[in-house]
């Protein structure tokens, strides 16, 4: 049986939050099966891995895999809503400065990283012409995770198909 590892603060070296941040205005509420992936978090399994997710007392924090950097800490309600949301503004850490791109990138990595779904990718306005958008992204959010999951999809997909002897389409 392949049971997916749940991610916990003990998953990876991480640094806290510091004492430089900013709030966000991130309003979002979760349906009860969202939140349960939201609380598995993620654990990079390959150095192109770019993110560390767990969930720890309701507090769902985003570190960068390489460095252990915290990012974002989004705080929720036993309701599933989303409370508070702070972003890393020590700039030794994390250079971005606009808090609606941290906004649009967090909804980005939640949607694509944690749910499964395929929210395109938000450039800052700020990107140099001659640094390519793919290769940003790359570098950012590697986006092969939804990708991955959807080759899971559909190799669970085939092995039901080929169990019950349908052909699939």
């Amino acid at each position: 049986m392949n049971m997916v590892e749940i991610a916990d603060r003990n998953s990876l070296k991480t640094l806290p939050l510091p004492r430089q941040r900013a709030k966000l205005n991130f309003v979002r509420t979760f349906t009860e099966q969202e939140f349960d992936c939201l609380a598995h978090g993620l654990i990079p399994k390959s150095m192109d891995d770019k993110w560390f997710i767990f969930m720890e007392n309701d507090v769902l924090s985003f570190h960068r895999s390489w460095t252990g950097v915290c990012i974002y800490q989004v705080h929720f309600d036993k309701r599933h809503a989303i409370t508070a949301v702070w972003v890393n503004r020590d700039v030794q850490q994390y250079k971005e400065t606009d808090n609606e791109y941290d906004q649009r990138l967090l909804n980005f990595l939640i949607d694509n990283l944690l749910l499964g779904q395929s929210t395109p990718f938000p450039m800052p306005s700020n990107l140099p012409g001659s640094l390519p958008k793919g290769a940003f992204q790359h570098t950012v959010s590697r986006t092969g995770y939804p990708k991955k999951r959807d080759q899971e999809k559909e190799t669970l997909r085939t092995k039901v198909l080929r169990i019950f002897g349908r052909k699939s389409n």
